[in-house]
């Protein structure tokens, strides 16, 4: 937050709207208050809200975007306890909420498309609620009975709703469990069937033992929580199949699971919905989690994005003419660019830069492809693209089936 480059915007009821902060913001985790007045709109008289948005080219120390560290509740003169649900979400757009107290329950609808899954996610921001998480097609403030729930009680949770032929409405419930109040984000994330793969993964001669199986899946199903992450839930491995050992990475194999320690790479390949990648044993038995490593292959393999560094990779001394995209090389990236091309990297010769990338985005390409069709369009906004990361919602990377 701190390299002069960043802003936090507010949009609110008062004027002016919004209020933009910038430049050297707080590089701490201790509370800065805004010391101006944020007036929220009153939606339906039920719920108040303000919208924030957080603009950063990641180019700086890897900080986490502004959350509510404290709040100071007003309430209104007259009270009901008949519960309701006003908030309304838009497919794969974050939105966030405050829980107040422990028992404290936020209510959201959703409209799901037809024949599209969606994938409900929850993650604490701030604060030290357990959460829970309850979706329903007919109940408009869904609880314990409801026909999806996420309940371990833990920071972070997540639901699958089925595809249906007809659109419809999906209800949902955020309650905090336990630990007291809790800042949260929210997203109902639905994809086209085409994006939610099923990928065979090939060992290339070798047997993974138990050991090794263990190590696979728990990469790969992070691999593919920032694969959904950083295409905003448009694109989800939702299986992973491994095979019996090859010896050669033939067209059928979507990762080859490399017994050496040969360079990662990764590129489109014929019908294969993510491409070929290749990984080697360095990476895939390593105790080190080289999940955004994956997801940079994918990025070749899934969108044909090029490298935007300078050969050979040297991690983060790597020079770099993209400082806010995972292909970068940088350990601090975990999206794919919202921006033009060469506006923060390092490299000073701009004909290289622009004979290497083009002066589009990794979003542009990716929308070119139509592979990010639901939420907000960040190839067509000055919007940074969504920061949030869900590899560690263990309830998501659960909802990855590995046949191994």
């Amino acid at each position: 937050m701190t390299d002069g480059t960043d802003a936090f915007r507010v949009f609110h009821a008062g004027t002016p709207s919004p209020w933009v902060y910038a430049g050297t913001l707080n590089s701490t985790t201790s509370l800065t208050w805004s010391l101006t007045l944020w007036t929220p709109f009153n939606v339906f008289g039920l719920y108040t809200t303000v919208e924030t948005k957080w603009e950063t080219n990641n180019g700086g120390q890897n900080y986490n975007p502004p959350s509510f560290g404290q709040v100071i509740v007003k309430c209104r003169p007259t009270q009901t306890t008949t519960a309701t649900n006003g908030v309304a979400l838009s497919p794969n757009t974050g939105v966030d909420g405050l829980l107040l107290s422990s028992g404290d329950t936020i209510y959201f609808n959703v409209q799901q498309a037809g024949f599209r899954n969606m994938v409900v996610t929850v993650e604490r921001l701030a604060g030290a609620a357990n959460l829970d998480l309850f979706a329903d097609s007919t109940n408009v403030t869904p609880d314990g009975t409801s026909q999806w729930q996420s309940t371990t009680s833990a920071g972070a949770e997540a639901v699958e709703i089925p595809a249906v032929v007809f659109s419809r409405n999906i209800y949902i419930g955020v309650r905090a469990a336990s630990g007291g109040a809790g800042h949260f984000r929210i997203h109902a994330s639905q994809q086209d069937l085409p994006a939610r793969m099923t990928l065979s993964m090939c060992p290339l001669n070798f047997t993974p033992t138990t050991t090794e199986r263990n190590a696979i899946r728990t990469l790969f199903r992070r691999a593919s929580a920032r694969l959904f992450s950083a295409t905003n839930g448009n694109q989800f491995v939702k299986q992973l199949n491994l095979t019996s050992q090859v010896s050669t990475c033939g067209s059928t194999c979507d990762v080859c699971l490399d017994n050496i320690n040969s360079p990662m790479t990764g590129s489109p390949l014929g019908s294969l919905p993510c491409g070929q990648i290749r990984i080697p044993r360095s990476v895939w038995s390593s105790a080190t989690d080289f999940s955004v490593g994956i997801m940079h292959e994918w990025g070749h393999a899934c969108f044909a994005l090029i490298d935007e560094y300078l050969a050979p990779p040297f991690g983060d001394s790597s020079p770099g003419w993209c400082g806010h995209s995972t292909m970068n090389n940088l350990s601090q990236t975990r999206n794919f660019c919202s921006r033009v091309h060469c506006i923060d990297g390092n490299v000073v010769n701009p004909i290289s830069c622009l004979s290497q990338s083009g002066p589009d985005s990794n979003w542009k390409r990716m929308k070119a492809q139509g592979k990010v069709p639901w939420g907000e369009d960040f190839a067509a906004t000055s919007n940074t693209s969504d920061p949030t990361q869900h590899n560690t919602n263990v309830a998501l990377t659960n909802l990855v089936s590995t046949n191994f």
